[in-house]
């Protein structure tokens, strides 16, 4: 695939009580191919991926897609 004429998507999740990343630092979220994390917004504080924070409870969690048939099929959604 040529990344030419892609065009990335932003994505942007909240984390929820029920999520099996609560407590997990960022950097061990595993994403699909072509999806990237980029940080996450935790009340009005930006933490970038070096950061590696721990996923709370409300978290914003930031990722691009390169492929937007990802977020569909891959589950970059879940």
């Amino acid at each position: 695939m040529s990344l030419a004429n892609t065009k990335p998507l932003t994505y942007v999740h909240q984390m929820y009580f029920n999520s099996i990343y609560l407590g997990a630092r960022l950097s061990t979220v595993k994403l699909p191919e072509q999806c990237y994390l980029l940080g996450l917004v935790r009340g009005e504080q930006l933490f970038d991926l070096s950061d590696d924070p721990e996923i709370a409870e409300q978290d914003w969690i930031i990722a691009i897609t390169l492929n937007n048939w990802t977020v569909i099929s891959s589950g970059c959604d879940d």
